[in-house]
């Protein structure tokens, strides 16, 4: 399948798009890949939103870190799904919805596409995302053209924290789906493993897939092929089980920002959330560990700016301490969602996150599920 690099690359010869900044800074080489026709396996993680909306957040870079560290030699690249004026300009030139950010090439060229799903909403864009990039959007149309001896589609599998409420993409009457098959539950741990194994099931055809694809949903906790009735059990990560290798840097007025997880889960039971439900135990990252990949990253991207990833920041217990040793790292220290019940028990914390330069307060406040 040919590249797109004459419309994606070449942005003076076409209207704008809003994600050229994009295509311009990243080319084929970049994100560590080795040459397209020399990789082992091509991956693409996609967004179901487009870059200005994600672009903060991290399910991306970690599927990128997990990957990479699993299949070295793979070829790794990014898509997000274009805005209104953006698809008219890709649909005029017949360039595919889906197509990476680095290669120029549309989804129908890669092995595996990682679809992650953040939130219920964003499963609007998932059939007119895989039908303009040239896939039907069944799963069954998918495999019975490749049975044909048609065209071999790459697996579509996805995951993300929305996962556990994507029954929307599956008809349990027919027993078809959107997607090959659904990741549901953490994957820190497991997606390295599933990366390696669905890069081997890409290049298998018909029966043969299907059963590569059961066997992987044997061994690995939280993979569901959506053909099968097998049950799956939601993945839970281990305590230090956290990605290695550094994360991506992309063109965007966030490449001077890491993001650094220090908990897992939350503690409470809020009716209004599920957070808490469903991603059991709590888990504190030690203070120790936190620091150890706050200066591995740091060396990695050269961030001058570290987020303090968490649900709700302020739960983790040594907090203070772990605000204040990031300070004597990085230029600045963001830390954002926080319950307000635990600062009503601490209103010393109050004090020291304005001291430590927090100048606006996200708090989350709800009914406790009694």
């Amino acid at each position: 399948m040919p590249d797109h690099s004459d419309f994606l690359k070449r942005p003076a010869a076409r209207a704008s798009t809003s994600i050229d900044h994009l295509y311009a800074a990243h080319g084929e080489r970049d994100f560590g890949n080795p040459p397209w026709e020399s990789a082992s396996a091509r991956f693409l993680i996609l967004r179901l939103s487009p870059f200005r909306d994600v672009e903060r957040s991290t399910p991306h870079e970690f599927l990128f870190r997990e990957v990479r560290s699993a299949v070295p030699d793979a070829y790794v690249d990014f898509g997000f799904f274009p805005v209104a004026r953006d698809r008219q300009a890709l649909e005029s030139a017949g360039v595919p919805l889906m197509h990476g950010i680095a290669s120029a090439r549309g989804a129908l060229d890669f092995d595996v596409i990682l679809v992650s799903n953040s939130y219920t909403l964003e499963l609007v864009n998932l059939a007119p995302y895989l039908t303009g990039s040239g896939f039907p959007s069944s799963r069954m149309e998918r495999d019975a053209a490749g049975g044909r001896g048609g065209v071999r589609y790459p697996l579509v599998i996805l995951g993300g924290s929305n996962a556990m409420a994507s029954a929307a993409v599956n008809d349990p009457r027919t027993g078809d789906s959107l997607v090959d098959a659904v990741f549901f539950g953490e994957g820190e741990g497991r997606v390295a493993a599933l990366a390696e194994r669905l890069a081997g099931a890409s290049r298998l055809e018909g029966s043969i897939r299907s059963a590569e694809l059961e066997a992987i949903g044997r061994e690995i906790p939280g993979f569901w092929p959506t053909a099968s009735s097998m049950p799956a059990r939601q993945a839970k990560a281990s305590p230090e089980a956290y990605p290695s290798g550094v994360p991506p840097v992309l063109a965007g007025d966030e490449a001077g920002t890491m993001r650094l997880e220090i908990t897992r889960g939350c503690p409470s039971f809020c009716s209004f959330c599920f957070e808490g439900w469903e991603r059991k135990p709590f888990r504190e990252r030690p203070v120790e560990s936190i620091l150890a990949e706050a200066r591995r990253l740091k060396a990695g991207i050269g961030a001058d700016t570290v987020e303090l990833a968490s649900y709700n920041f302020n739960a983790h217990s040594a907090i203070v301490d772990i605000i204040k040793s990031l300070q004597d790292m990085f230029w600045s220290v963001s830390f954002q969602s926080q319950r307000v019940d635990i600062l009503a028990r601490s209103p010393g914390l109050v004090r020291f996150e304005a001291v430590a330069g927090k100048r606006s307060f996200t708090v989350e406040i709800g009914r406790a599920h009694v």
